[in-house]
């Protein structure tokens, strides 16, 4: 894959005139790339609540590559075979660039990490984590038997 045609995560929007990319694959709930782990409180009752992102997307990743079939009910196969080269779309936040004297975001950086509307300081604002990142590198990762392996 050239850098140009690499699969990337597309947050879906609620904007009217806001369209799918052609060809892209959406993979949120209630799709069967869904992850079912949520946010919340959690409890000793209910293991599908976790306390933040990055512990319900650890829980999602490990479901996929044990393949435990009780949770997530896709194997790492299936998802190499109808998401390789696919973009991907979910509702979670991607990384944006955010300027705090315009209050615009996402807004355009020069080189130098300025926004390019007013001139301040831009700080760039980590996305969400997402079960997409986990599926868009297992989709798309190299295959085990053409991975060059060491001399032994």
């Amino acid at each position: 894959m050239t850098p140009e045609s690499t699969p990337r995560r597309i947050q879906r929007k609620r904007v009217k005139g806001w369209r799918m990319p052609n060809g892209a694959v959406y993979v949120g709930r209630p799709t069967k790339w869904g992850n079912p782990f949520r946010l919340g409180q959690p409890n000793v009752d209910d293991c599908m609540v976790c306390a933040t992102p990055v512990e319900a997307v650890a829980k999602y990743r490990s479901e996929i590559e044990t393949f435990a079939g009780g949770f997530v009910g896709v194997s790492v196969e299936t998802i190499i075979r109808e998401l390789r080269g696919k973009d991907l779309a979910c509702w979670c936040q991607l990384a944006y660039w955010a300027c705090d004297y315009c209050h615009v975001k996402p807004v355009v950086v020069d080189e130098d990490g300025c926004c390019v509307s007013c001139g301040g300081d831009a700080r760039f604002v980590k996305g969400q984590p997402c079960h997409a990142d986990v599926l868009l590198e297992l989709a798309n990762r190299e295959p085990e038997s053409s991975r060059t392996q060491e001399p032994r």
